[in-house]
C-alpha cells in the first residue's frame, strides 16, 4: 500500500477552505522511510544514550540508598549497644536479654532464717531447702557461645560443661554460705573462713556496683519483736526475678538442683 506524503499544489482554482489544507499525494516507499526517519524526534541513537542514563541513574539511586540503610543500621546498632551498656547490672556481652521492672515492698519474710542458737538439724535442713527454691534448676549456670571475647574465661560446672554463672545466683549462694557458716559457728560445727571472706568481698562488691538509690524511711525488713511490728517497707524497683530464673532454666547445662551448699559438698 503506498503511502502519502503531504505537498502544496498551487492551482488556480482553490477555495478558502481547500488553501489552508495540504493536499495528499502519494509518495514512493523509499522517499517516505527516509523522510519519515529524518523527522523522527530521537533516533536510535538518541534512544540508546536516553536508556543508559535512565539506568544508571536508576543505579546510583539503588546504590544511595543501599548506604543509606548500612548507614542506618550501624547507627541502631550503636545505639542498641550504648542504651544496653547503661543498664546497672546487666549482660554486656548481649547474651542475656532485658527484663522487666516492677516495685517491690521489702518486708520481713522469716522463712529464711533461723534462730541459730535454738534450731535443730531438721530446722536447718528445711532452711536449705527454702533456700534452694531460690535457685533455678541448673543452678544458674549457662553455656553462653557468643561475645566470649568480652567474659572472663568460662568456668565448670559439676558435670564438666563450660559455664558462666549468672551473678545473681552466685550472690545468693555466697549470701547462704556467709549464714550457713554463722549457724555452724554459733552451733559448734565446721566452719570455712575462706570461703566466707570471699563471700563477704563479692557481695560488698555487687552492693557497691548496684548502688540501690531506694529512698527509705523507717527501717527495712523488721522481725515482730523489734522496733514496730508490722510495718510496711520502703518501696524498691526490682527486676522481674521470676523472668530471670525462667531464661536460666532455658538456658542451663545440666539438671541439678537445690542451692550449693559448700559445707555439705553439694
Amino acid at each position: 500500500m503506498p503511502s502519502y506524503k503531504y505537498e502544496h499544489l498551487e492551482t488556480g482554482d482553490r477555495s478558502p477552505l481547500s488553501s489552508a489544507l495540504p493536499e495528499f499525494v502519494p509518495a514512493t516507499e523509499e522517499g517516505s522511510t527516509s523522510r519519515r526517519a529524518s523527522h523522527l524526534p530521537w533516533t536510535t541513537s538518541n534512544r540508546a544514550g536516553t536508556t543508559a542514563l535512565v539506568w544508571l541513574v536508576r543505579i546510583v539511586l539503588l546504590v544511595w540508598m543501599v548506604i543509606v540503610a548500612a548507614a542506618s543500621l550501624i547507627v541502631l546498632a550503636d545505639l542498641g549497644r550504648s542504651l544496653h551498656r547503661v543498664a546497672v547490672g546487666s549482660d554486656h556481652s548481649g547474651n542475656v536479654p532485658a527484663f522487666p521492672s516492677a516495685i517491690k515492698y521489702f518486708d520481713y519474710v522469716p522463712d529464711f532464717t533461723v534462730d541459730a542458737s535454738e534450731a535443730s538439724d531438721a530446722e536447718v535442713d528445711s532452711l536449705r531447702e527454702r533456700w534452694g527454691e531460690l535457685i533455678p534448676k541448673g543452678r544458674g549456670w549457662a553455656h553462653i557461645t557468643h561475645g566470649l571475647d568480652q567474659l572472663s574465661p568460662p568456668s565448670s560446672d559439676a558435670e564438666g560443661h563450660d559455664v558462666h554463672a549468672i551473678a545473681v545466683f552466685h550472690e545468693i549462694h555466697c549470701l547462704y554460705t556467709i549464714m550457713a557458716d554463722y549457724n555452724n559457728a554459733v552451733r559448734n560445727k565446721t566452719t570455712m573462713p575462706a570461703h566466707v571472706r570471699h563471700c563477704f568481698e563479692y557481695l560488698r562488691l555487687t552492693l557497691m556496683c548496684h548502688a540501690d538509690t531506694t529512698l527509705e524511711g523507717r527501717p527495712d525488713v523488721i522481725p515482730d519483736t523489734m522496733f514496730q511490728p508490722g510495718v510496711m517497707g520502703s518501696r524498691h524497683v526490682c527486676r522481674d526475678y521470676g523472668a530471670v530464673k525462667a531464661w536460666a532454666v532455658n538456658h542451663r547445662t545440666n539438671e541439678q538442683t537445690g542451692i550449693l551448699n559448700v559445707h555439705h559438698h553439694g
